[in-house]
């Protein structure tokens, strides 16, 4: 494998290799398909769209092929219309879309850390072809927003926000929706994610050396970014919520909200204030265990633990992304108090399982499962290993928990990345080539050469870096 990871402390360590070894058994065959791909394990048989290209790409880290896999199985089985498959187990499932983390996003970055550059030409295609058939069937009305027809088309199972909505679309057919007064709803997370796309279509049209294209792209995001302000952002509450089709709000404050902030629809400044309003704040979002997936002051909020359940209960999955827009914000202690709750729980719960009590950390929801496995392997390289970031590398000095001493080594951009913390005393090491030493807590992030760009501290203490090469 290209990443290990080995601690004196033993319960973190059988831990750890408790959730490999689940990984590695969840790699298996479709029936459908005839390349390996990461499943999501328990009673979820098959890849979905909605997490399977994000969950490819963090095991590609230890099994590259299966990162490319897990993107390549949605691109090798779009249909004439552009729609990828939400779910591929016997065969190509339709009904919903559960677009939640941009395909074309996750793709992206697997080829910068991993490689697999020559997939660039087909992953364009197939992802422009997929916002052609969002923009054509799920834009009735002209916003160039992406309608939401039911509770599957989020992945947010037993929701509040889409109550009385059934399940999937009638017939299994995504263009259609039952006829209820309220669909279709304009969704503010779906049309993030459509942004999300849109700008990473710009950059894979730069590479491919279509300028014009890139370009087109750029303009087409700025223009939905804003239509998502316009017509999903209420200005009294500071929230983005559902548009229905009679031009009001659901008013109900779910992860929705969170997937906005994911796709960097807001400014810095805005961010800033979205999230001290909402994000940080204990009667919300942040509760002991971030996040729930209903904020914890709405009155639609219930933590009972009924299977899948979107209501209340924090999920692995939500917690699997939170790097993804935490990180390029600057919130590096929130995220290190967050990975920590994630890993405490974890470690005292038996079974990898999908959601969790936001309020004392106790999961249910079926078992080895992919996403919670994939939380404590992706959580452990922030806080105590080696991440690629935005075209860096990101290096966590803290003291991996229960233990005095730890080494993490990974491959990233074809580059050895090696790391040895004793006793606080981090030591980085590029190529076999010592870079410098840290000590105290931080996320330090040095460009692909290892030259020094920034230290982020994530403690109370000093961080001092001593540089140990040129």
């Amino acid at each position: 494998m290209n990443t290990s990871f080995q601690t004196n402390g033993k319960r973190l360590q059988a831990k750890y290799e408790q959730a490999l070894e689940g990984l590695k058994k969840n790699v298996q065959l479709l029936s459908g398909y005839s390349k390996p791909v990461l499943q999501e394990g328990g009673m979820y048989e098959g890849i979905w769209l909605e997490c399977g290209p994000q969950e490819g790409m963090l095991w590609g880290e230890y099994q590259p092929e299966i990162a490319r896999n897990n993107h390549e199985v949605f691109f090798d089985l779009i249909d004439p219309e552009g729609y990828l498959p939400a779910l591929v187990n016997d065969r190509p499932r339709c009904g919903h879309l559960q677009t939640v983390v941009p395909i074309a996003r996750t793709v992206l970055e697997t080829m910068d850390k991993l490689g697999f550059e020559e997939l660039l030409p087909k992953a364009y295609e197939a992802c422009a072809r997929y916002d052609v058939y969002l923009t054509t069937f799920r834009n009735s009305r002209g916003t160039d927003l992406v309608e939401s027809h039911c509770p599957w088309d989020t992945g947010h199972a037993r929701s509040p926000r889409h109550a009385g909505q059934g399940d999937h679309c009638p017939d299994f057919d995504t263009k259609r929706h039952l006829n209820l007064p309220q669909l279709p709803v304009l969704a503010p997370d779906l049309s993030a994610n459509k942004y999300g796309g849109r700008l990473a279509l710009a950059e894979m049209a730069r590479r491919l050396g279509k300028n014009s294209e890139a370009d087109q792209w750029l303009e087409k995001a700025d223009s939905l970014r804003k239509a998502i302000w316009q017509y999903t952002f209420d200005e009294n509450d500071r929230m983005f919520y559902d548009l229905d089709n009679e031009g009001h709000f659901i008013r109900v404050k779910s992860d929705a909200f969170l997937r906005v902030l994911q796709e960097k629809v807001p400014t810095q400044q805005e961010f800033d204030e979205l999230f001290e309003a909402h994000v940080i704040n204990p009667k919300e979002f942040w509760t002991p265990y971030p996040f729930p997936s209903i904020a914890a002051d709405d009155p639609a909020f219930d933590w009972k633990y009924e299977p899948n359940h979107w209501a209340g209960p924090g999920q692995a999955l939500l917690a699997l992304r939170t790097p993804l827009w935490l990180e390029p914000y600057g919130k590096w202690i929130p995220q290190r108090y967050l990975m920590e709750k994630w890993i405490e729980a974890i470690l005292e719960n038996e079974p990898f399982q999908q959601q969790m009590n936001p309020f004392s950390g106790e999961f249910n929801t079926t078992e080895q499962y992919s996403p919670c496995m994939l939380v404590l392997t992706d959580f452990i390289a922030r806080l105590y290993g080696i991440k690629y970031f935005e075209g860096k590398i990101l290096w966590g000095t803290h003291l991996a928990r229960g233990g005095d001493r730890h080494e993490y080594q990974t491959i990233i951009s074809g580059r050895k990345c090696r790391l040895k913390n004793h006793n606080g005393c981090t030591t980085l090491l590029l190529n076999g080539r010592e870079l410098m030493r840290v000590f105290g807590e931080a996320r330090v992030e040095t460009d692909l050469d290892g030259n020094l760009l920034a230290v982020h501290p994530t403690g109370c203490g000093r961080v001092i870096v001593e540089k140990t090469s040129d």
